[in-house]
């Protein structure tokens, strides 16, 4: 339509309905593309999440005991990546790409139209650019440096909040809630004021950028008049190239938003490729033959070991010790000794500097760590109960284990006529028993849980640590039953304690002193030699008020009913 159709009424309501109408099509169709845009890429977006949560999950579950002691890897870090940074990756792939090709193609055409009708309004384009741009990277730039830095401002507030809310009944009966408000406030403090400045940013560059556009729109009519009293083109190449500069300098300041949010969402992608890629145990190639259990025989050669976050504490120097399968094997030492990590080499929880750990004579590290794990139980001191009920409890240990399997594992350690005894059975929901789940009883959960593996090695890290003795008594005397029950008595045990009490129902007892063997024997043979074990003895009788010769001779006594073992 030209500007002389003023005068012509019928022929201009004729282009006008006719444009009017292809405007209208042009706003359906563009109305569905939108749609089927948002719907597909949302689908795809949420399918990516999800698969970069398992990915990143299930390399955190196949991870060394030594990636979760780094710093960068505490259990807020680990759940902020899988929580929130997926969700901020999507757009890389999905509709930011779309988005910039379509600012992109704007500024090109653009350029192109400006050029042919007015290489002068071109020149103008040119010049505003660096200027929007630079305005654009101050603004957008300022707010992600100061997200930034928010967030990692803020990870010490997370901490408090993991450390306050488990152990809210430790927290309450100290009477400390009114200090853990206190932290969490002052924690909260440095990511408040900078985002309080992040804030200032924000509006100070918006305010600048929307300014900016509004001088530049401004110059332009400005010098478009002056183009058409002085040189000749006409209101109507005017309009339309100022209408071009209006569109060509708005993509481009989009473009540079785009790009921030592309550096926001590169940042997070790195976050979630970091756990992603972690360095895990490495599996045997496909052509060579995986180790099997068969006997469950456990030998350290030589190993040196020191935890990676601390390498200048050696923790095992040349630890060289052989266990035999199916025995009961005690590792007794002071605190610090070692106990907890020689347990952890045997899974893999922790890898040897040097030397070799082997089982049933395959070094560890040719091991499908799979199927390395699928044969060794675990009872820790502080093990967690999984599940809802009693036997789903049970059942985590092993998922395709049935009921039937559940039942001969309580039976075996002797705690079956008690699950049948509360309301539901097995089905009975844990969290309604109260004080029937005591510390004893969770720690026989826990033993129950580990033999519906059926393992062939049984790992226990000072498993009653928080018992007192008569509930020690009745745990040990599980693990006893255990050990001749039909179906579990063919494994290897080993129980990593310090107490005299626990040691002295193993058939093997191995003393450690600074990362090495220097005792082993029997209880009597080890007292005999008045050596390190002998002083343990000596220092855990005077703890117990009694009189050394009579506390030993009390644990030996029970040694002697239970030598079978």
């Amino acid at each position: 339509m030209s500007l002389t159709m003023v005068n012509q009424p019928e022929l201009l309501r004729e282009k006008a309905n006719f444009w009017a109408l292809m405007v209208l099509v042009l706003a359906n169709v563009s109305c569905l593309c939108r749609f089927a845009q948002g719907a597909l890429f949302g689908r795809a977006g949420e399918r990516l999440v999800g698969r970069l949560r398992v990915k990143a999950l299930t390399n955190i579950l196949r991870q060394r005991m030594e990636f979760f002691d780094r710093p960068e890897n505490t259990p807020a870090m680990l759940t902020k990546t899988l929580a929130l940074d997926p969700v901020r990756v999507p757009p890389i792939i999905t509709e930011m790409w779309g988005e910039a090709l379509l600012h992109l193609v704007t500024v090109a055409t653009g350029m192109i139209i400006a050029v042919a009708k007015g290489w002068q309004f071109a020149l103008l384009i040119v010049a505003c650019f660096p200027t929007v741009s630079a305005v654009s990277e101050l603004h957008v730039g300022g707010i992600m440096r100061l997200g930034k830095r928010s967030a990692k401002a803020f990870e010490k507030a997370v901490r408090i909040v993991i450390q306050s809310i488990p152990t809210f009944r430790m927290v309450t009966a100290l009477g400390r809630e009114k200090s853990f408000l206190a932290y969490f406030e002052a924690a909260s403090e440095a990511p408040y004021k900078v985002a309080v400045r992040a804030a200032m940013v924000s509006s100070a560059g918006f305010a600048l950028s929307q300014g900016l556009l509004i001088m530049i729109y401004a110059v332009s009519f400005g010098f478009g008049m002056s183009v058409v009293t002085d040189d000749g083109y006409t209101l109507r190449n005017m309009l339309v190239i100022l209408f071009t500069i209006m569109f060509t300098i708005t993509s481009g300041s989009t473009l540079m938003k785009l790009w921030g949010e592309y550096d926001d969402a590169t940042n997070a992608a790195l976050s979630v490729f970091r756990v992603m890629d972690a360095p895990a145990p490495q599996l045997p190639s496909e052509d060579q033959d995986d180790p099997y259990f068969v006997k469950g025989q456990i030998t350290f050669r030589k190993v040196r070991f020191a935890f990676p976050t601390r390498p200048n504490i050696i923790i095992f120097r040349e630890l060289s010790l052989r266990i035999r399968p199916g025995r009961l094997v005690a590792i007794v030492g002071a605190t610090r000794a070692g106990k907890t990590a020689l347990l952890g080499m045997i899974p893999r929880f922790y890898d040897a500097d040097q030397g070799q750990v082997e089982v049933d004579e395959q070094d560890v590290a040719q091991w499908n760590v799979e199927k390395l794990r699928a044969g060794i139980s675990l009872v820790e001191w502080d093990a967690d109960l999984f599940g809802d009920t009693i036997g789903e409890c049970l059942e985590y240990g092993a998922p395709n284990a049935t009921r039937g399997d559940v039942v001969q594992a309580a039976a075996a350690i002797g705690i079956d006529s008690w699950c049948r005894s509360q309301p539901q059975g097995y089905d009975t929901v844990l969290s309604s028993l109260g004080s029937e789940l005591d510390a004893q009883r969770r720690q026989l959960l826990v033993l129950a849980r580990a033999l519906v593996r059926r393992p062939k090695v049984l790992l226990l890290d000072d498993p009653t640590r928080n018992l007192d003795p008569d509930s020690e008594t009745k745990f040990l005397e599980a693990l006893k039953k255990s050990t001749r029950a039909r179906g579990f008595e063919k494994r290897t045990t080993l129980i990593a304690s310090g107490r005299i009490s626990v040691t002295q129902h193993a058939a093997t007892i191995v003393v450690m002193h600074q990362g090495r063997v220097v005792e082993r024997g029997n209880h009597f043979d080890l007292l005999a030699r008045r050596g390190y074990y002998y002083a343990l003895a000596c220092k855990q009788s005077v703890q117990r008020r009694v009189e050394p010769w009579d506390y030993m001779w009390s644990i030996g006594k029970k040694y002697v009913q239970t030598r079978s073992i």
